[in-house]
This record gives structure tokens, C-alpha cells and sequence, in this order.
């Protein structure tokens, strides 16, 4: 908006009224990812959210306004953390916020700050559930309007949500006999998810037992190895309240009579 008081250049007054409006930019996430997603072992119970900002942004003012959320209305709560170089590990997920490009617009040659392990994003926030998440459909971070910038003056003007996914239950997708031409006879336990490297075999019961049992995990599958050559028909047992790597317990036992049958010249 123009003020009154000024000319053009021929000395003729220059009205005063609006020369133009525009819009600013709202308060909002502008980058999110969840960290680790390609890890080994990371598991959608314990989700970590990176979200970035436009604008700085403080955990304490944040945090209420910020919870997880499946499909039936089951919700577990967050913890709210400013967000560190050391835990992003990624200099592609640095930004610049309101303040920041303000105040280099000012004065161009202020630095930009060094990518350490000790270095802090005003604008950046980690997130992650106070607790594994239970099994449920369609998990999400929910961010509520209303949630503030660092100074309280900007906020979210709408709710918004950044998906995760199912925490499906552990369950056994296969149980097999394998006869294969170059090894010994086994046994396989297919699962869903990936089993500690600690599972305990009194969990299994073979019967009857065959000599030298002893169980292998590799990623999602139970290998059951022994010496199978007495027999052809084994019963297996798997117990109920056997857990995945990441804690989701299978909810009844399985039970079934297994076969070798040989292999075909």
C-alpha cells in the first residue's frame, strides 16, 4: 500500500491507495520422509518422521498438535525432537526457513551452516510414536491446524497427515518340507516379517524329533534342520505368542503334518 506524499518525477502527486496484493506464503511442511525407511531392520511400529518446515519452528509449541493415528480411531502419541544433523545423516534434507532467507536476503554474504553432527534446523523436527505401534490399518502422523511457528504468530490453517501404512499381524504364510537335490532334507517356516536372529527353539516341537535338530533364522524364514532321513511324515508345531523382530506376536498356534516326497528323476 501506497502512503500519501509522494510524486513522480514532473512533480505531479502520486495517489495514495493499494499498488498490489500478494499472497504469502502459508505455515507449513514443506519436506517430509520417514528416516531409516531402507534400513535392515526398520519397521513401521517405530516410524521416525523428518518434517521441515517453511518457517522455524519450536518442539515444546509443536508437540500437542502432533499424534499418530490408524484407521478405527486408535492413536498413540508422539515424541516431539528438534531435528540434528546427526540424525538426518542426509545434507540434501537441509533448508532454509523464513528467518534464515530473510536474513541473507539482507545481508548476502552470512554463512551457511556447516553440516556437523552438532548442527540444528530451526525448521526441522523428528517425530516418532511414544510407543511401538499397535497392529492397525493405514497408520499416520497427524498434524492438527492450528500448530504454530517458533513465534506464534503463523499457523497450520489445516489439518494434514503424512502416511506410514498397516502394522499387519505376524502370521505364517507357508509351512513346506523341502527335498532338494545338492542338500539335506528341511523343514521351512515362511512368515511375513523378519524373525529375531535370537528365536528360541522351544518354540518349535517336531515330532518325532529328529537328530542334530536345530533351527536357522534367515530374514522371514524359520529353517528347522536335523537329520530327516528315519522318517517321511514329521508333525510341526509352532507356538502361539512366537514374536517378529519388531514384537507382533502370532496370535494361535500352527500346527500341520508335513511330507517329503522325493524328487523326480
Amino acid at each position: 500500500k501506497l502512503k500519501g506524499g509522494h510524486k513522480h518525477l514532473d512533480g505531479t502527486a502520486i495517489p495514495a491507495g493499494d499498488i498490489a496484493k500478494v499472497n504469502a506464503e502459508p505455515f507449513q511442511v514443506d519436506y517430509a520422509t520417514l528416516l531409516d525407511r531402507y534400513e535392515e531392520n526398520w519397521s513401521p511400529r517405530t516410524s521416525a518422521f523428518f518434517l521441515r518446515f517453511n518457517g522455524d519452528v519450536a518442539p515444546e509449541k509443536a508437540g500437542t498438535f502432533l499424534f499418530f493415528e490408524a484407521d478405527g480411531g486408535k492413536r498413540v502419541a508422539a515424541r516431539t525432537e528438534r531435528a540434528t544433523f546427526a540424525r538426518l545423516k542426509q545434507p540434501g534434507y537441509l533448508g532454509s526457513s523464513w528467518s534464515e532467507r530473510f536474513a541473507r536476503r539482507l545481508d548476502p554474504s552470512l554463512p551457511r551452516p556447516e553440516a556437523t553432527p552438532e548442527t540444528e534446523l530451526p525448521n526441522g523436527l523428528v517425530v516418532t510414536p511414544l510407543q511401538a505401534l499397535p497392529e492397525g490399518a493405514n497408520w499416520r502422523l497427524a498434524m492438527l491446524n492450528g500448530l504454530p511457528d517458533a513465534s506464534g504468530k503463523a499457523k497450520f490453517t489445516t489439518d494434514s497427515t503424512r502416511f506410514i501404512g498397516n502394522v499387519d499381524p505376524l502370521k505364517v504364510d507357508s509351512l513346506v518340507a523341502r527335498t532338494m537335490a545338492d542338500a539335506p532334507r528341511r523343514i521351512v517356516a515362511d512368515f511375513n516379517l523378519r524373525l529375531p536372529v535370537d528365536f528360541p527353539e522351544s518354540l518349535v516341537t517336531i515330532e518325532p524329533k529328529p537328530e542334530n535338530f536345530r533351527i536357522e533364522v534367515r530374514n522371514d524364514e524359520l529353517h528347522l534342520l536335523g537329520d530327516f532321513s528315519k522318517h517321511d511324515q514329521w508333525h510341526v508345531s509352532l507356538a502361539a505368542g512366537l514374536a517378529s523382530q519388531d514384537g507382533r506376536a502370532l496370535k494361535e498356534a500352527v500346527a500341520k503334518q508335513l511330507v517329503f516326497t522325493p524328487l523326480q528323476p
